[in-house]
């Protein structure tokens, strides 16, 4: 086979990336082709990365390009990406002198997840405990887990079984700040869907938690549901001194600071107003498990970059 032409393209997007400088390049005698680009994108330093073939001169996209190793998938922009492609497994014993591969880039993309899928939070400065916190761009399950329309969100679970399911997914816990970023967004909303509370909107004054998908309209900026109400969400942060503005006194502080208690977010179905805020936190001992308190899963692209 031969590799005698190459085209760069980008998804349509208001700053789409930009793929420049493809060349491939056969290795001699191996069914084995070496495809090199370079990738940057105005917006967003995460791409998704895939490739076409065509052995009619561009005509058709007919040859599918996925036994692929190395800058494919989610990667990061740069210049001198390079992918290994097994071409004896996707186009066996074939030849052709009219041969074209593309480079196709998308941004903000989340991965795969097999469920309700994930909502893309960009990177940005956002209020956290009420402290402004920069935030790398990253991913969050847009319901409660196993983030799966019609099933209840699974509660009686320790925080250790709420890390383990989401490392499970190759996700991990979500973070204070990535949840309140998720929840507040860049307009800094008081509650997911504004700044004024709303009885209607969330699960947070009724009688029984909701099946994930009932309350569409309880809804962030990034279209993260139920953050507000439903059921309490296991963080991955320890509950620290610096943040217990919220109680009433010393010595509730000298108790609450002389255990280890593990942050939750969100509310639940029947606790109202305040409890429900983007802001709010709680604390449970990381050991107990009940039934009004569950969990979501993040997909953090610096941690994902580190494992390949």
């Amino acid at each position: 086979m031969i590799i005698c032409g190459l085209l760069a393209g980008g998804a349509a997007a208001s700053q789409p990336p930009e793929i420049s400088n493809v060349k491939a390049e056969q290795r001699r005698l191996q069914e084995v082709v070496d495809i090199y680009f370079d990738v940057i994108d105005p917006d967003s330093r995460i791409v998704h990365v895939t490739f076409l073939g065509s052995s009619d001169n561009g005509v058709s996209w007919n040859i599918p390009i996925v036994s692929v190793e190395g800058d494919t998938g989610i990667i990061t922009t740069g210049r001198k990406k390079h992918v290994l492609w097994r071409v004896g497994k996707d186009w066996p014993n074939q030849y052709s002198t009219a041969f074209r591969v593309k480079v196709q880039a998308r941004d903000r993309i989340c991965p795969p997840t097999g469920d309700e899928g994930m909502a893309y939070i960009p990177e940005g400065t956002y209020m956290v405990n009420g402290k402004e916190v920069r935030l790398r761009e990253f991913c969050i399950d847009k319901w409660e887990y196993p983030n799966i329309r019609g099933a209840y969100p699974e509660v009686f679970v320790t925080y250790d079984e709420a890390v383990d399911s989401c490392r499970a997914l190759g996700k991990i816990l979500c973070s204070e700040a990535q949840w309140e970023a998720a929840c507040a967004g860049l307009r800094r909303s008081v509650y997911p869907y504004g700044r004024d509370y709303s009885v209607t909107k969330c699960n947070t004054m009724g009688d029984s938690i909701n099946l994930i998908g009932d309350d569409i309209t309880c809804i962030s900026q990034y279209a993260v549901y139920d953050l507000s109400g439903n059921v309490f969400e296991w963080v991955a942060d320890w509950y620290e001194e610096d943040a217990f503005a919220e109680k009433k006194n010393d010595e509730e502080k000298k108790r609450v600071a002389s255990i280890r208690y593990r942050s939750m977010r969100g509310g639940n179905y029947h606790l109202g107003e305040v409890y429900s805020s983007c802001s709010h936190r709680q604390w449970e001992l990381p050991g107990n498990a009940n039934g009004n308190t569950g969990f979501r899963c993040c997909f953090n692209f610096d941690a994902y970059f580190k494992r390949r």
